[in-house]
């Protein structure tokens, strides 16, 4: 059984060992649990502390709830652990240790409460400031034993709580007090050496509770969850999942939006496959709130087509494919999924809706991508070659049984990489007019045979 760790400054990483072996990954950031619930190799997560404030989202809430929607026990204690385990408490993640008890009771509320920056020298850790918890429960402690008045543990509350968190340490504690003339210099060095015998380390005594429950007893049984049926349905979520999604490549840690933000800024046609993606997003939403949504029949369909169309066909090649591609089956279903659904709006649009052919719309983008001047031309050319054997074709086609004859020859000398069905299923979804696609493909395929005989001609002559 593999448990994955994210430790930091909370403990020594040499002590959390002697309690518990596990995968013991650095303080967790944004997408840190939606890897591991892809990478599929972890059978709990742990979490105690975050990365530090300043250098980054923290891990979001609904990472973790997708990592309890796929039957992944989280547990948290000590840091921003204990946090989130609070707030998910009423959705199945699993909260341990004091820190975590005065969140969920509210006794808690400030996230700064448990943060503070931290260095990393040699993969060890160090604190460079003291997490508000910490001070709280000296503070209590040294009242408790009889060194401080209730007053006394107020003023030192209330001076650590009003110091920004990267500056929290007992000194400046004591140095507030001073500046407000609460205590002098005497009394500071001495009240300096109790708190700091009586120092407790709140956020290292819950990590250990953590590790020393998940040694014993281990992750427990399965993931009670209570999650609403919507949950995944926002914007916000679906972003994230796949922007802050971690992948490897090359020994880098990326992101997809950062591989997205590449080949967008530094690809010659990152412009335009910018344009198309989000071409690509508003379909898909249109079909949404149109409630077009794919079946399993034509995403099967769909795995099918694309297969063939890309020469995926033999399993390893595909397997290759959808690793270089950073997908797994459920990946590939959806991006499958998403194909056929665009395909079920085109019909729509074109066929249900009768909007007919988008004429419009393939001139404008032939215009924007500087096109449109060297197509007309060139269709010029072709549709006057055309005319001026059309008879003659119609005849030769007629005569020869026309579409029985010329329309399998034609799809198998001119076939677009991207038809990938039937012609004629193919023009409707592209939303070309069949009648007169046929009638061209019918033409060219005519012309095609003449030049061929005139050539053989000139070779017997």
């Amino acid at each position: 059984m593999t448990i994955a760790l994210f430790l930091g400054p909370s403990l020594p990483l040499e002590r959390a060992r002697e309690i518990l072996d596990g995968r013991y990954l650095p303080p967790a950031r944004q997408g840190d649990i939606l890897r591991l619930v892809r990478e599929k190799e972890v059978d709990a997560i742990a979490l105690i502390d975050g990365d530090d404030y300043a250098s980054g989202p923290l891990v979001w809430h609904k990472e973790i709830l997708c990592a309890l929607d796929r039957g992944i026990p989280v547990f948290g204690a000590g840091a921003l652990g204990a946090i989130r385990a609070a707030e998910l408490a009423p959705f199945g993640m699993r909260g341990f240790g004091e820190v975590y008890r005065l969140y969920r009771e509210g006794l808690l509320e400030g996230d700064d409460a448990v943060a503070a920056p931290f260095s990393v020298e040699g993969g060890r850790y160090r604190r460079l400031a003291e997490p508000l918890v910490n001070l709280l429960a000296t503070f209590v402690r040294a009242r408790e034993r009889g060194f401080v008045s209730d007053e006394r543990e107020a003023a030192l509350k209330g001076a650590a709580e009003g110091l920004f968190y990267r500056e929290r340490s007992l000194g400046k504690v004591l140095e507030r007090l001073r500046a407000d003339g609460d205590i002098d210099e005497e009394e500071a060095a001495a009240l300096g050496e109790v708190l700091e015998s009586l120092r407790v380390d709140r956020l290292a005594s819950d990590a250990e509770g953590l590790l020393r429950h998940l040694a014993q007893e281990g992750p427990g049984g399965p993931v009670q969850v209570s999650l609403p049926p919507d949950w995944k349905e926002s914007h916000v979520f679906r972003r994230i999942v796949e922007e802050e999604r971690q992948e490897v490549v090359d020994d880098v840690i990326l992101t997809v939006g950062d591989i997205a933000a590449w080949g967008a800024l530094a690809r010659p046609e990152g412009f335009d496959l910018a344009r198309r993606g989000l071409n690509r997003f508003l379909g898909l939403e249109l079909a949404r709130q149109r409630g077009l949504v794919a079946g399993d029949d034509d995403v099967a369909l769909e795995s099918t087509r694309f297969r063939r169309r890309m020469d995926l066909v033999d399993d390893e090649a595909f397997r290759g494919w959808m690793k270089a591609n950073h997908l797994d089956d459920e990946g590939f279903v959806r991006l499958m999924r998403d194909e056929a659904t665009l395909s079920r709006l085109r019909h729509w649009l074109f066929v249900a809706q009768r909007f007919g052919t988008p004429v419009q719309a393939m001139a404008d983008e032939m215009r924007l991508e500087g096109l449109y001047e060297a197509v007309s031309a060139e269709a010029a050319r072709a549709y006057g070659l055309f005319r001026t054997l059309r008879k003659d074709i119609r005849q030769e086609a007629s005569e020869l049984g026309s579409r029985d004859d010329f329309f399998p020859s034609y799809v198998a000398a001119h076939a677009l990489a991207s038809m990938d069905r039937n012609f004629l299923a193919w023009c409707e979804e592209m939303a070309i007019d069949t009648g007169r696609a046929l009638s061209h493909a019918l033409i060219r395929e005519g012309l095609r045979r003449s030049f061929e005989s005139l050539g053989k001609e000139d070779e017997e002559a």
